[in-house]
């Protein structure tokens, strides 16, 4: 019976790994202190419902960076009108909590590294340096590295790790 379990563990471990399942999305992880956080704490109703929108929706990925949804779809799951979005996501921005280009439409969570990753090691810091690789506006990530500079010591090792790697790899660029 234990072979039949482990045997079971590695196959769904295995088909998970390779993208096959199931039909069921990736879950996404919203830390439990994001109603404590200072910032977050100021927000109104709105900003808040389109910045737990921004960290769940199924475009999100590990690094926190990543082509936004169009603004039809984002009205369209969150019962905002379009107005409405762009006029949140201007007020997240000057708060400084998230950053867009407008040139490749994606977002940046600036504190998604601290809250949104639960556990560590070489193959998270893979996963977000294969998701740095897709980011098109290359300022974002350097926006990014900015950002965490000044908090550096209040991240995971991990996250350190990556910082380090990615400082790298876009002096290389």
């Amino acid at each position: 019976m234990d072979t039949n379990l482990y045997s079971l563990n590695e196959a769904i471990t295995n088909e998970t790994a390779r993208g096959k399942g199931g039909s069921r999305p990736p879950a996404k992880m919203v830390n439990t202190c994001f109603w404590s956080i200072r910032t977050n704490e100021e927000l109104d109703i709105n900003e808040k419902y389109l910045l737990l929108y921004l960290l769940t929706n199924e475009k999100t990925n590990l690094l926190g960076i990543y082509e936004l949804p169009s603004v039809r779809c984002i009205a369209f799951d969150t019962g905002f009108t379009a107005n409405q979005v762009h006029t949140t996501l201007d007020s997240l921005k000057s708060y400084g909590i998230i950053d867009y280009s407008t040139n490749s439409n994606e977002v940046l969570l600036y504190g998604w590294l601290k809250y949104g990753i639960a556990a560590g090691g070489g193959s998270v810091c893979q996963r977000l340096l294969a998701d740095a690789a897709t980011v098109k506006d290359k300022i974002l990530l350097k926006q990014l590295l900015r950002h965490c500079s000044d908090r550096y010591d209040r991240y995971s090792p991990t996250i350190r790790v990556f910082l380090n790697c990615l400082e790298e790899w876009l002096q290389e660029q």
